[in-house]
């Protein structure tokens, strides 16, 4: 079965704000296929991390529904996934958004390696945000296979 495919607005940070008016069949196509849109605009904010970071969709009165980030956004690998394995990941908030200058946020995690582990991590800690923070503004400090919910503060 066919559907009819929709035409949506996809927002993209390019080291400033970019539109892209792309034809998809959903919203998660719509923000993993923009670049593949028609180039609509651009401000001039400079951003520092690139991606979609918002979708509209063209309602049939002409007016745009902003599309929940659930629907759009990429799906992290599931926890049931064998090739994942547990890792305890330390990151560092960023200055902007703290008084305190090493304020950190743990996390344990499931990823198939480290590196994966942080950009889990990472998402986990801008998603428990209030204010929309860049999953990239978190910097790591540490990720360790395993998890790790306290360790001891001297070797003994």
């Amino acid at each position: 079965m066919t559907t009819t495919p929709k035409t949506y607005v996809v927002t993209v940070i390019e080291r400033a704000l970019a539109f892209y008016e792309v034809e998809a069949e959903d919203a998660r196509s719509a923000a993993e296929n923009w670049q593949d849109g028609e180039y609509d605009g651009r401000d001039d904010e400079a951003l520092d991390t690139e991606g979609p970071c918002s979708v509209r969709e063209r309602q049939p009165d002409g007016s745009w529904r902003r599309v929940l980030k659930a629907e759009w956004e990429a799906e992290p690998p599931s926890a049931g996934d064998p090739t994942n394995k547990p890792y305890s990941v330390l990151l560092l908030y960023p200055d902007y958004a703290t008084d305190v200058a090493s304020e950190t946020y743990y996390a344990l995690v499931e990823a198939p390696d480290a590196i994966e582990a942080v950009a889990v991590a990472q998402r986990q800690a801008a998603a428990a945000q209030v204010l929309y923070m860049a999953p990239t503004d978190f910097h790591p400090l540490l990720a360790t296979e395993g998890h790790h919910a306290s360790q001891p503060l001297l070797n003994q």
